[in-house]
């Protein structure tokens, strides 16, 4: 048999990601802040990067010298089957008690010498592995963080949003002279009382919005409403309109009549002194919950 026996061919390993700087806390300016940062996961991910090409050039620079190694493999396993020297041996299990104890198969001396002195294999699969679950954790710890920061940023907004209508509650308690632990409510119950066309369309509003509990609210407004002196040119006329609205809802038990009626919560509206229209506005804006 005539068999060209070569010198096996050194493969370099793919070892570049498994060296790569990939932890994102080895870029915090301490060694001992172990917090994890958008900045380190940028520099560790392009770490990543950077090993995942150089471990790719090292493989496709390994290909032609693996396929020959496993050439040279195979040609000297034959040459040994053609000498008579299988690839394989039986030995009993030295660990065995058994008085026939089990055959062990161990690979032939030679077979051995193949995996010590000749490389069939980079470790490039491996090193996939590594830099697939490598991104993969970075991507998670990436989305945890922008979700936390963004969980904050919103929470921040809110605060400055609580901060903001806080100063404007507080303006309106100067405004009105009223006591410094007053809420937004309380506002609403003095403007209402400072002006009978914007306490008679509130409750009108309300009931418009949700009428199962009746139309007490109106009824209520209406009284205090004709209590007062007229002082507008069309007051008796609204009162008329308001209290026809108030027997035709207990008739039909539908809260629109207060929407669809001549003088309805549009035009009483209108009537407002425009300051205080625009205060109570800001109110409803801040609490609308006021309005149900």
């Amino acid at each position: 048999m005539d068999i060209e026996i070569e010198k096996f061919r050194p493969v370099t390993q793919c070892k570049a990601i498994n060296n790569a700087k990939t932890d994102p806390t080895r870029y915090n300016s301490s060694y001992a802040n172990a917090t994890v940062t958008l900045y380190g996961i940028k520099s560790a991910r392009e770490a990543a990067e950077k090993a995942r090409l150089e471990d790719i050039a090292t493989h496709e620079a390994n290909i032609s010298n693996i396929e020959f190694n496993k050439a040279q493999r195979i040609k000297i396993t034959e040459l040994m089957t053609a000498a008579g020297i299988p690839s394989t041996y039986k030995i009993p299990d030295p660990k065995s008690r058994a008085r026939f104890p089990k055959m062990l198969v161990k690979s032939a001396g030679y077979y051995e010498d193949f995996m010590r002195n000749s490389a069939v294999a980079d470790g490039f699969e491996y090193a996939t592995t590594q830099y697939e679950n490598i991104i993969g954790k970075l991507k998670k710890q990436e989305d945890a963080l922008n979700l936390a920061n963004a969980s904050m940023k919103v929470e921040q907004e809110k605060e400055k949003a609580r901060r903001s209508d806080n100063i404007l509650l507080l303006k309106l308690i100067i405004k009105y002279s009223l006591p410094d632990d007053s809420s937004w409510g309380d506002v609403l119950e003095h403007l209402l009382d400072q002006d009978k066309y914007l306490k008679l369309a509130y409750s009108m509003y309300r009931v418009r919005s949700n009428w199962n509990d009746g139309c007490d609210p109106v009824d209520s407004a209406l009284g205090e409403f004709d209590n007062q002196e007229y002082t507008g040119e069309n007051d008796l006329e609204i009162s008329k309109c308001v209290s026809r609205a108030i027997n035709n809802f207990h008739d039909d038990r539908d809260g629109r009549i207060f929407r669809d009626c001549q003088w309805n919560y549009s035009d009483l509206y209108s009537l407002v002194d425009h300051e205080l229209y625009v205060d109570y506005n800001l109110i409803i804006d801040k609490s609308p919950q006021l309005l149900y």
